[in-house]
């Protein structure tokens, strides 16, 4: 590996208002040392390795400010039944694996369905979701779980639910455990259910979970991301003291080309408190792993009909999804956390949830006024007061693009047209001032930032549909769509001093598009080809085109 590294003939976007373009740029160790022309750089360096852009655009490298690593990781090895329009077809994708039926107690999975895709299955919130009957046809004694791709509901076979033990008597409730007439359970499994036989049927040990980060991390750097920030606690068996060691492995075997803001879980309040006894803070770590904020789940999602709301769901009257704390259960956590100094992140899809959240906020910055940057992952249904309040409290919004492309089938349904008005805000966070980030929440989305850029400035289903986009007055520019992906997620972790542009003293992370995204059609975005990633002076991905 070469001390210093030099890029020239290219086409430079620093996002440094100071100094917009340059032509070449000089990272010395894990440092930008410089920014300027050909022959200004090439003096400072004679002896760096060099490589000749030919024109290509350089931008600050991708921060994904809300995903799963360890789970992302874990996606890749697992069926993939994305785009499926049946739940034929799904079988059809799962046969393969299927693999050897006289091995009753090894788990077939799969995730990435969609029930709104399906054409030939009964809709509505009578049988919202396939059954388990459906997946019993299979020529497969192994237990089976499919998760839907919010990761907010799955559906386990027969076998499946045998192996769990959920045809006995469950913890979870009917909410969470779908059950027919005679009480037994239809395989359809929500929320903190599905969390729990997640964590039976994945729970991994140490050198698999190494292995589903390092396999994450050179998807990340494929796709031009250098940081994420991402919640990886309690799914698949990981503690704080697995992450830790992890962390620390991934490091001395140099596993993980991509810098990571942990966002940590911790639902029990004994978890929260020996975390905190522990003396873990956010901003804790170093350049490569660093202390993000405590994540809390506050509801679930639009698809699985769990994300709460003030009104009931307009195609299931009746339901208003779930609220996984009450709202002083909430607010004495919140508390507790930013009274310690830490930021808090809190998953909220509806807009009973955001409301309930800023409650919490709301009474714990009255009590301990400081900058927190305390963030709503998601942030996906509320309105202009809700959103007034956020600006008021400082509060940031951590936004998904690439969910408008893939929600615009199950909002309006779920919604109606009035809550439809005020959904998924971009412009509008935006034009608030509130600190609003980009991100991906992969294993659900596809990590890839081009993609998000995509759906934030386009506000499409596929490119071209619809030709204005969804909900088109919360289209953003480009310059702002690319903000989120650097500037603002650099901000998010306190970091806007060492990243999210391309200025001489900050990280030398940058990514290498073939072609400028500011000049393109926009609807060509999500398949412009990443050509090079650099994080902190190292190349982490190169196309053999270069």
């Amino acid at each position: 590996m070469h001390s210093s590294l030099a890029l020239h003939h290219g086409h430079i976007r620093t996002l440094d208002p100071r100094h917009p373009v340059a032509e070449a740029l000089l990272i010395r160790g894990e440092t930008l040392t410089a920014v300027g022309s050909d022959e200004e750089i090439r003096s400072l360096d004679r002896n760096a390795e060099s490589i000749d852009l030919k024109g290509r655009t350089v931008l600050p490298g991708f921060n994904d400010s809300h995903l799963h690593t360890l789970g992302y990781g874990r996606f890749l090895g697992v069926t993939d039944l994305r785009g499926c329009a049946s739940v034929e077809e799904m079988l059809l994708r799962l046969r393969p694996a299927l693999g050897d039926p006289e091995d009753p107690d090894s788990w077939l999975t799969g995730r990435g369905w969609d029930q709104e895709r399906f054409h030939a299955l009964p809709q509505g919130p009578s049988r919202p979701f396939f059954d388990r009957s459906c997946l019993d046809g299979l020529p497969t004694r192994r237990p089976l779980l499919l998760e839907r791709n919010c990761g907010h509901v799955g559906v386990a076979n027969t076998r499946g639910l045998q192996v769990l033990g959920l045809f006995r008597e469950d913890p979870f409730g009917p909410t969470q455990v779908d059950r027919d007439e005679k009480g037994e359970p239809t395989g359809v499994l929500r929320e903190d259910a599905l969390e729990w036989a997640r964590g039976q049927v994945y729970r991994i040990d140490f050198d698999s979970a190494l292995r589903f980060f390092a396999r994450a991390g050179e998807a990340f750097a494929r796709r031009g991301i250098t940081s994420v920030q991402s919640d990886d606690l309690g799914p698949l068996g990981t503690d704080l003291d697995m992450l830790l060691r992890l962390f620390g492995a991934l490091r001395e075997k140099d596993l993980f080309p991509v810098r990571l803001n942990e966002q940590f879980l911790l639902p029990r309040r004994e978890d929260l408190e020996a975390f905190l006894e522990g003396g873990y803070r956010t901003g804790q770590g170093d350049g490569h792993f660093r202390f993000g904020p405590l994540k809390m789940l506050l509801d679930g999602s639009l698809g699985a009909r769990t994300a709460a709301l003030r009104r009931d769901y307009a195609d299931d009257p009746g339901n208003r999804g779930l609220l996984l704390y009450g709202p002083e259960a909430l607010k004495e956590r919140v508390a507790r956390a930013h009274g310690a100094g830490m930021q808090v992140a809190i998953h909220c899809i509806g807009d009973r949830s955001l409301q309930t959240a800023l409650e919490a906020y709301e009474a714990a910055l009255a009590e301990v006024p400081r900058d927190a940057r305390h963030t709503i992952v998601h942030c996906q249904v509320g309105d202009g007061e809700l959103y007034d309040r956020m600006a008021r409290l400082g509060v940031a919004a951590a936004v998904q693009p690439p969910f408008v492309a893939s929600d615009q089938s199950i909002a309006p349904p779920r919604l109606g047209a009035d809550r439809l008005a005020g959904a998924y805000p971009v412009k509008g966070l935006l034009d608030r001032g509130i600190l609003t980030t980009g991100g991906s929440d992969a294993p659900v989305e596809d990590p890839a930032p081009l993609r998000g850029l995509w759906a934030a400035v386009t506000r499409q289903r596929e490119p071209g549909d619809p030709a204005e986009g969804w909900l088109p007055g919360e289209r953003i520019s480009f310059p702002e769509a690319l903000d989120l992906y650097t500037r603002a997620g650099a901000r998010l972790s306190f970091e806007e001093h060492v990243k999210g542009a391309l200025i001489p003293g900050f990280y030398g992370d940058l990514t290498v598009l073939r072609e400028d995204p500011f000049r393109v059609n926009p609807e060509a975005l999500p398949d412009l080809p990443v050509d090079l990633t650099v994080c902190g002076g190292r190349i982490t991905w190169r196309s053999p085109d270069l």
